[in-house]
Order: C-alpha cells, then sequence, then structure tokens
C-alpha cells in the first residue's frame, strides 16, 4: 500500500511540473477559442489558426482560411464541440512549458497567442474521407505494398521517397525510393516490424525501424518550435547519424539569372577560387553569411578552418573557405575552396547537387569514380570540369580494397539511384 502511495504521489508531482495551471492572460485566450466555437463563428475562428494546421496522413493539411471554412464541421463534430464548450478554463486546461495550453491531455493545444496548432481527435466524416483514400492509395504503390491496414506518413526529401504504412498486426512497415522515382516501382529498400513512438501529449512523434547496425527514423513534428520543416528522415550507424534530411519544403526560388547560378570549372556564380570573398555583390543579391568554425582531422593532425555559409532564406546555398598561404601559415583573404550544397545551382550541362550517378555518367562520359581514404570522400568527377562531385558513403555497396590514396571504382559499387549530395571546387 505504502508503495502505491508513492507511485501516486510521483504521478502527482510528475503532472505538476509537466502541466501547470493557467495564467489570468492564458485564461482570457481560451475563453476566447471556446466562445467563438460555442457561437460557431468561423469567421473569428479562422483568424485564430496557425496555418497549416496538421492533420494525421493520407488526411490532407488545412492550408489557409478558405480550407478551414470548408472543412470546419468535418474537423469539429458535435462531440469535439461539446468537449471544448463544457470545458472550464481552470480545470481542463492547461500550459506545458514552451508547447503551448493543451485542452484535457492534449485534444486540443493553442499557442501562447492563443491561436489553435493542434487538433489530437478525427470526427467520424474526417474517419471515412481517410478509408475512402487508404483505398484509393493501394493503387498508387507497388503491387508488393499493396497489403497495409492504413498508410501512415508519406515523406519526400531531396533525395528519397519514403513511405511508412501500419500493417494488419499493428506494427509499421518503412518503403524508401530514390527522389526521381514514381511509388509505382519496386522500392529500394523495404523495412518492417517498426514502432511509432510519440513524444509528449502534443502529437509529435517518430517512427523507428531497425536494420542490422542501421537505425531508420522518421520524426514527424506537429507541434513546438518553429521548425524549418514538417519531418525529417534520420539514420543512424550503431549511435552515430549518418543521414540527415529534413522534408521538402516550398522553398524560396533564388531572384538570379543563370550566369549567378552556373558552375565552372574555378567558379559558382559570383564565387571564384583566388579571387577575394563577394560579400557586396552577395548582400546586393539578398544572399546572407555566417561564419563557423570546424576542426578538420588530418594525417597532419587538427586543424581549425573557418567557413563562410552563404544562405538565401532558409536554404544554405554555398560552404566557402578561404585559401592558406602555407608560407605565412595563415588564412588570407581569398577563396580557396568551395562546396555547392543547394541543387538550384548547375553545370552547363545540367548536373546538379541531387542529380544520379547514372545521369552524371551520360552527360560526362570521360568520368572517373574513385574513393580516397586520406579525406573519407567518395568522389565521381569529369575531365571537363575541375570540380568533385561527391558521394555519399551509405550509397557505397561494393568491397573496398585501398591500394594507394586514390581507389578506382565502380558504377556497381553503388546503390542504383545514388546521387551527388555536394560539389566541391578549388
Amino acid at each position: 500500500m505504502k508503495h502505491q502511495i508513492a507511485i501516486i504521489v510521483l504521478l502527482v508531482l510528475f503532472k505538476m511540473g509537466y502541466a501547470q495551471e493557467l495564467s489570468n492572460e492564458n485564461q482570457k485566450l481560451v475563453k476566447t477559442f471556446v466562445l467563438s466555437i460555442k457561437k460557431a463563428d468561423i469567421n473569428k475562428l479562422k483568424s485564430l489558426v496557425v496555418y497549416p494546421l496538421k492533420r494525421d496522413y493520407p488526411l490532407s493539411d488545412i492550408k489557409n482560411e478558405q480550407e478551414f471554412q470548408s472543412r470546419y464541421s468535418e474537423l469539429f463534430d458535435e462531440k469535439l464541440k461539446k468537449i471544448i464548450t463544457e470545458s472550464d478554463p481552470t480545470k481542463d486546461w492547461s500550459t506545458v512549458g514552451m508547447s503551448g495550453i493543451m485542452l484535457n491531455n492534449g485534444i486540443i493545444w493553442l499557442n501562447s497567442e492563443g491561436k489553435l496548432i493542434a487538433v489530437n481527435y478525427k470526427s467520424t466524416e474526417e474517419l471515412n474521407v481517410r478509408d475512402a483514400i487508404v483505398e484509393k492509395d493501394r493503387s498508387s504503390v507497388h503491387k508488393s505494398l499493396s497489403d497495409f491496414a492504413k498508410p501512415a506518413y508519406l515523406l519526400e526529401t531531396k533525395r528519397f521517397k519514403l513511405r511508412v504504412d501500419e500493417m494488419k498486426d499493428g506494427q509499421y512497415r518503412y518503403a524508401s525510393w530514390s527522389s526521381d522515382k514514381e511509388m509505382t516501382y519496386k522500392p529500394d529498400l523495404v523495412l518492417t516490424n517498426g514502432q511509432r513512438i510519440y513524444d509528449g501529449s502534443g502529437g509529435n512523434h517518430y517512427y523507428h525501424f531497425k536494420n542490422g547496425i542501421y537505425t531508420y527514423e522518421i520524426y514527424v513534428f506537429v507541434i513546438g518550435e518553429k521548425q524549418t520543416s514538417t519531418a525529417e528522415l534520420n539514420v543512424y550507424k550503431n549511435k552515430t547519424k549518418i543521414v540527415h534530411e529534413p522534408a521538402i519544403t516550398e522553398r524560396n526560388v533564388l531572384p538570379f539569372d543563370k550566369s549567378n547560378l552556373l558552375i565552372t570549372s574555378k567558379q559558382v556564380g559570383i564565387f571564384k577560387i583566388g579571387e577575394k570573398f563577394p560579400f557586396t555583390q552577395a548582400k546586393a543579391l539578398s544572399i546572407d553569411v555566417r561564419k563557423e568554425n570546424q576542426i578538420r582531422y588530418t594525417e597532419d593532425g587538427q586543424d581549425e578552418e573557418t567557413n563562410f555559409i552563404f544562405t538565401f532564406g532558409d536554404e544554405d546555398l554555398i560552404k566557402v573557405q578561404a585559401h592558406y598561404d602555407y608560407k605565412t601559415n595563415t588564412y588570407t583573404d581569398k577563396i580557396g575552396e568551395i562546396l555547392v550544397v543547394s541543387d538550384q545551382f548547375k553545370t552547363e550541362k545540367g548536373v546538379e547537387v541531387g542529380t544520379t550517378i547514372r545521369t552524371f555518367m551520360t552527360k560526362y562520359p570521360d568520368y572517373s569514380l574513385w574513393y580516397t581514404y586520406i579525406s573519407g570522400m567518395y568522389v565521381i568527377e569529369s575531365k571537363q570540369l575541375k570540380a568533385q562531385f561527391l558521394l555519399e558513403e551509405e550509397d557505397f555497396i561494393g568491397k573496398m580494397n585501398v591500394s594507394g590514396d586514390m581507389t578506382i571504382l565502380k558504377k556497381s559499387d553503388f546503390k542504383e539511384g545514388a546521387q551527388i549530395k555536394s560539389i566541391r571546387l578549388f
């Protein structure tokens, strides 16, 4: 009995630390929201929503006020409206750190401004819509994947198309394609016996899969601090993260002419090897810059490098490193190395970050493919360009037989659909 009392006390203390009573200000915000539901004041409510309002896949997100108004009755049925309108702001609502204000155990979430950020509830109408989408969805995937109970999540990153399905036994299945393939093709990778794990009561969760020493996780952001993406793929080799790819979102198209997007042997747009950093030109093009220091490990030991990362909006475009003067053992104000990390820059033949090995070979038949243990890089390059097109280690499936600084590789040493991850000029 004493042990039971102790457990109850611990649970109460945990809840007290996790969720707190509303302040007078937050009570006012809740009352405004509740009153709008009670009056069915849709014009007021649609201004009290943070868009897009996430809905569980395969239901589509509510993207704007017009969609909210048309789907209001689908979202808020009589049962949910009753829960909200009969709630007591002093008893049923609470604040949870920086996550926001929740009703009961998180069925409804408002942010600190009183705006709706999550509805963790599905009406009968939504469930019927979902079931109709599920049946239609079976014909949109490869026949080997059509035996799912219901689709759980769909994610597209720069290099992959990913699909998670809930199976009839309640476990989850992961399927992956390269980004240039449709899901009607046979998947490149299938993992089974996955789990969905919730992170808090706000709806954030991740799908977890094991594949030998590799762990695959798709994390889905529903609420919390502002994210640059709605979801992300993380792959771990043992405990080391080897892949991190956010979901593709609407991106800012660079407002440059083609000359500023062209990759040549020594130059990428306004960035040229051996010339001074174009900070003024970058600013004129609305390109921002940040400075980062990092440690590089070489055969001679470790060295601290200074990189300048040029960005547009939320997207990193180019990483530039200063030229190192070995006579004075100092970095100069001129460019020594350029690393292109955005697919908005292209060579004259259209090769970019994300181009597959197969396409590169077609565009540049004089290619060479190799690995160097000194820097741990997998490279495909062409004599036509003084540039190295870097590949992902995880895409290498061949057997390594290192016999010198450079080990020659074959196309068959890489996964089908392997892509360029960055482009190095020096």
